[in-house]
């Protein structure tokens, strides 16, 4: 992977060690389960740029990079930054003939008749998904749970060493608990491969929601990049 020289103020050395870990990602000889990357420091230090410096080698390698951003004054609404990400997903598949026409059985298979799951919370996806079935009403736990199931399905029929994806989830200090769970489910299934979460954020304290998930992340083998 090759990166721009647009000026990232001293932390060329994490840039350096994405490129490493992004590596991995087509690999086909040997498929890693998912990992994630955590790049932390205060405001204006450059998380952001370091991150983005990934999506045209990303691109070049036939992969996808997404990003989504959390905001402080969107807490109470769920899936906000993972909305933004996959409808950036959607656009990107929708565009490209070719591979909308690779993706688009082994998405339905994936998601089977559980595919308004998806499309109720990130409606671009019903550019992709076919309506199949109706989905019973719930309670709203259960939704929750459905939700991430059949995401976590949806991302495994398009990853792979000759089409990875990167998620990239910016200020992740603001994440909702709801959001945090479905990162969470995406890094722990140990079925997918070439699947990269960056997530960006401040310094946080060890009670925090975000250091709760990563070390859960931790119990469960899921391997940790902090940069």
């Amino acid at each position: 992977l090759r990166f721009s020289n647009t000026k990232l103020y001293g932390r060329r050395s994490e840039l350096s060690r994405l490129t490493d870990i992004c590596a991995g990602l087509t690999d086909e000889s040997c498929p890693k389960p998912p990992e994630m990357v955590v790049i932390s420091g205060q405001s204006g230090t450059g998380k952001t740029a370091i991150a983005n410096q990934l999506r045209e080698p990303v691109k070049m390698k036939g992969g996808y990079f997404i990003s989504g951003k959390f905001d402080i004054s969107q807490r109470i609404e769920p899936y906000t930054a993972l909305v933004e990400a996959f409808t950036e997903l959607s656009d990107m598949i929708t565009s490209d003939i070719r591979a909308l026409f690779r993706l688009k059985v082994g998405i339905q298979n994936a998601v089977g008749t559980q595919g308004e799951a998806l499309t109720d919370v990130i409606p671009a996806l019903r550019r992709i998904i076919n309506r199949e079935g109706d989905i019973a009403n719930v309670s709203l736990m259960k939704a929750g749970n459905r939700f991430k199931y059949v995401l976590r399905n949806f991302v495994r029929a398009i990853c792979s060493p000759s089409h990875p994806v990167v998620l990239f989830l910016d200020d992740l200090q603001w994440a909702d608990p709801a959001s945090l769970e479905v990162v969470r489910t995406l890094l722990t299934d140990r079925e997918n491969s070439s699947f990269l979460v960056v997530g960006s954020c401040r310094p946080i304290d060890q009670n925090h929601s975000v250091t709760v998930m990563l070390n859960s992340l931790q119990e469960k083998k899921v391997k940790l990049h902090k940069i």
